[in-house]
């Protein structure tokens, strides 16, 4: 290759092999420093292709996650110019930044904001498109988890102000443009004196000097006083490669991001964590308790956190919270008890829907029984009411749409990350087991393809971003489970298409080895999921339904359950003689099942009369003297016998 075709080096990487640089602590996932170089080359490459070029200035809305350490280092290694902002800045600051300063990207953003910029003003259009659609950055979504930055030195600001001072780039100011030498902050667009200019050359970074950001005032870095700096604290500190540096700061702050800086020269580890909000609030000393609700269940020791799980409302409960809203029902209404059943017992849809009865208490549709049927019908989360759209304002001001709710963890599974996309591959078939009942691990994994040692590691790291994320439960032995709602809205998933067919496959074969192991029990604790995958392949008429009915059928009646079975096998007999015929060997095979289970609940004429019909396919397909035909005669024999021939 062409020494100039040859990918430019990444800044601050002091390591090159696979020894871990980046560990998120929400996922345990670890990114080492040759695949962390290869993310930035994968993410400047897709800016280029989008249109962006150096020189280019990128606002970065951090969190201290991976996809904002692979954005950092990427618009360094392009030459892009980047700053740092808290991803929880006010839109208005947002838009006030923007407008002084006129960035060509901003990446990590809401984007529904409103404060997205397609291109500088009088810029190169080919320069303009957004990170999150055009320049191939996984900008527009917050993937990854909530996580926070580490320790540092106190020593960082001094070696960073004397960096700064040998290379002569850094300035402060409150008015003027991002580029030049003497100024920090943008006079807006438009000016009749024409585009603004682009940044300087020696241009890397920009970090706020105030604790808010709603007064722009940014300290210009260049490169290599950033590199000195990094240099500068790792020696002080004698960091190595066998550091590892847990974060407690935002990167956005200039002691924060030292951390980072300084430990990936010294090629050691940074773990990034979402506890710098924590550490913040939690009280230092005296008998104070700080109460904070997160959807995330594990925290670092260190800080003394106690984990208090916050589950669904008893039953009990769901239906007095409803008659709140209807204080005329009758406490024992079977419509009540049944909306909270399909609601999951969560509060804020037992809040939404006591607010759809109670405005619609006059109409034949808000009784509760009509509104029971109305939400069985299609998917839950399509309902207005679960939307927000026919309810007043929740006593804690939460987000009225359901949906909406669940999509905050979703919208942090980034598809194109492996152990994202494979976390959304398991959600989504998570999804077609029964909700709201413990799913054996193994069975779900037993779903989708894992071929060797690396991609279990990555199930179960996608598994630990799941319920770290909220997504699903960690239930006991393991065990995972998945609420109703939750449920619905993965059953929207793209990655939903396969999923079906997937776990009805792994649910059918661990099934059928446990009935032919002869130990039903071991199939008991999870009798439900294979129930809910057989109805919800109904009215599927192929041959995996028919092997799940199979299975079921055989389950239930080793159980005691025959007249459970019934209902499975004579759906068996009905699909195969549909898609098969009547004198397919496969129907010959459910007829006879069927026989013999009519057998077994003392009704002998019947089930004789289904072995009669069997033995005719099967002796007439495969021969008298095949061993299934045996069988089958054998069975017939067994009626004869009893007294009925």
């Amino acid at each position: 290759m062409d020494r100039a075709e040859r990918p430019r080096a990444v800044p601050l990487l002091g390591a090159d092999d696979d020894r871990p640089a980046l560990i998120e602590a929400a996922s345990g996932r670890v990114l080492g420093y040759a695949e962390l170089a290869q993310a930035v080359h994968a993410r400047v490459e897709g800016w280029r292709q989008g249109g962006a070029r150096a020189g280019d200035l990128v606002f970065r809305l951090c969190r201290n996650d991976r996809e904002t350490v692979i954005d950092y280092l990427a618009a360094l290694t392009a030459g892009m110019p980047i700053a740092l902002l808290p991803a929880e800045l006010e839109r208005g600051a947002l838009e006030e930044l923007v407008r002084r300063y006129e960035p060509e990207h901003v990446l990590g953003g809401d984007p529904g904001a409103g404060a997205r910029r397609e291109a500088r003003a009088g810029g190169d259009p080919g320069s303009g498109s957004e990170s999150e659609s055009g320049s191939g950055s996984d900008s527009g979504s917050d993937s990854g988890s909530d996580s926070g930055s580490g320790s540092g030195s106190e020593s960082e600001s001094e070696s960073e102000s004397e960096s700064e001072s040998e290379s002569g780039s850094e300035s402060e100011s409150e008015s003027g443009s991002a580029s030049g030498s003497g100024s920090a902050s943008g006079s807006g667009s438009g000016s009749a004196s024409g585009p603004p200019p682009r940044p300087s050359p020696d241009l890397a970074l920009l970090l706020s000097t105030s604790g808010s950001t709603g007064s722009p005032k940014m300290v210009r870095l260049s490169l290599a006083a950033v590199t000195s700096n990094a240099r500068a604290i790792a020696a002080a500190l004698r960091l190595d490669r066998g550091e590892v540096a847990p974060t407690s700061l935002p990167l956005h702050y200039s002691y924060g991001l030292s951390i980072l800086d300084s430990h990936l020269v010294a090629g050691a580890a940074v773990l990034l964590t979402d506890e710098s909000l924590l550490s913040e609030w939690r009280p230092s000393f005296g008998g104070a308790r700080v109460l904070v609700t997160s959807r995330r269940s594990r925290w670092s020791r260190a800080l003394g956190v106690e984990s208090v799980p916050i589950t669904t409302l008893p039953r009990p409960m769901s239906v007095e919270l409803l008659r709140k809203f209807r204080p005329d029902l009758a406490e024992g209404d079977a419509g009540l008890d049944g909306i909270a059943s399909e609601l999951g017992d969560l509060p804020l849809a037992l809040h939404l829907a006591g607010s759809f009865l109670d405005r619609y208490a006059q109409a034949p549709f808000g009784q509760p029984a009509a509104y029971l049927e109305s939400l069985r019908k299609g998917n839950l989360l399509d309902h207005p009411s679960l939307q927000g759209k026919l309810s007043t304002e929740t006593p804690t001001r939460h987000e009225l749409h359901v949906g909406k709710t669940f999509a905050l963890s979703l919208d942090r599974l980034d598809p194109d990350d492996e152990v994202d996309a494979l976390a959304r591959a398991l959600l989504a078939r998570a999804a077609y087991f029964a909700p709201g009942e413990p799913i054996p691990r193994e069975l779900l994994l037993k779903t989708i393809a894992l071929d060797g040692e690396e991609t279990a590691f990555r199930a179960e790291d996608a598994l630990g971003r799941l319920t770290v994320l909220g997504l699903l439960e960690s239930g006991s032995s393991g065990s995972l489970v998945i609420h109703r709602l939750v449920a619905a809205l993965a059953l929207g998933l793209a990655e939903s298409r396969d999923a079906q067919a997937s776990v009805q496959e792994g649910v059918y074969e661990e099934a059928n080895r446990i009935n032919a192991s002869g130990f039903p029990g071991r199939l008991v604790a999870w009798q439900a999921h294979l129930r809910h995958v057989a109805d919800r392949a109904w009215n599927q008429e192929d041959a995996v339904a028919t092997l799940l009915f199979s299975a079921l059928d055989s389950h239930l009646s080793r159980t005691g359950d025959r007249k459970g079975a019934q209902r499975y096998s004579e759906r068996a007999v009905a699909i195969r003689e549909k898609v098969l015929g009547p004198e397919h060997p496969d129907t010959a095979t459910s007829l006879n099942n069927l026989g013999f289970l009519l057998e077994a609940v003392g009704r002998p004429l019947e089930a004789r009369s289904y072995y009669q019909r069997a033995l005719a396919v099967l002796e007439t397909c495969l021969g008298p003297d095949h061993p299934d035909t045996k069988v089958v005669r054998g069975n017939l024999q067994s009626c004869s016998d009893a007294g009925i021939a």
